[in-house]
């Protein structure tokens, strides 16, 4: 009995010793195990990244070449077809078309010395009599320089506006000449915002400082103009 509760025993310490063994080898393959993965994961940080802004630049580039490459494949007629539709589709496109444009357009530049009946030290010569009025301000004051003359009459989305409400109420086409349409805006823009409505064959001359001032911002490229044209009634 004594020799088979000894065996019995034994076979116990050899069972708990293989158990040991086991682990301990267990524990040294985890541990290989650990350190290659530790070792991938430093590798793999070695080789940064790039940041999200950095991927976005990268894929915005790469649409810009792309697109780039388009645009110079595109025949004259494709182009026009495409630059109206976009002009439809976002007006304020179109705005930065004719910025461009415009500046093959340079008005005469200004006279170093203001005529003799200019007060603001911003008109210039005009051809009649009629057309040879000046604001009246002193120099810092010009109408011409006013914020209000900036937003109310040149600015091109105000145009843009009173444009579309005259020709619909007219029932008219659209000038196809935009500085013209627009300049010719600016100056009914000028006399409601300084006279009122008048109606119809009511017509008031405008000072030549802010008559030049419509016509920088939308110059006539051979530099000839109409000039004033008196109504029936003034």
């Amino acid at each position: 009995m004594d020799a088979q509760s000894n065996a019995h025993a034994a076979s116990r310490a050899v069972a708990r010793e293989h158990r040991i063994q086991v682990q301990i080898g267990l524990d040294h393959r985890v541990q290989r195990v650990l350190k290659t993965v530790k070792e991938v994961v430093d590798e793999a940080e070695d080789v940064a990244e790039p940041e999200p802004e950095e991927r976005f630049e990268a894929g915005v580039e790469g649409e810009e070449d792309e697109g780039v490459e388009r645009v110079d494949s595109m025949s004259q007629e494709d182009l026009r077809a495409v630059v109206k539709a976009a002009c439809r589709d976002l007006p304020s496109f179109m705005f930065r078309i004719l910025d461009h444009s415009r500046l093959a357009v340079q008005p005469p530049p200004a006279p170093a010395t203001p005529p003799s009946w200019c007060v603001c030290n911003n008109c210039r010569e005009m051809p009649t009599d009629v057309e040879r009025l000046c604001c009246k301000k002193q120099p810092g004051n010009c109408v011409s320089k006013l914020p209000d003359f900036k937003n109310l009459v040149l600015d091109e989305g105000t145009l843009e506006v009173a444009i579309g409400f005259r020709d619909a109420l007219l029932a008219q086409p659209r000038d196809d000449d935009y500085n013209r349409c627009h300049r010719y805006a600016a100056y009914r823009q000028f006399t409601i915002w300084s006279h009122g409505y008048l109606g119809a064959g009511n017509r008031r001359t405008i000072p030549s400082c802010c008559v030049w001032g419509i016509r920088d911002k939308y110059p006539e490229p051979s530099g000839q103009y109409v000039g004033y044209v008196g109504g029936r009634f003034g």
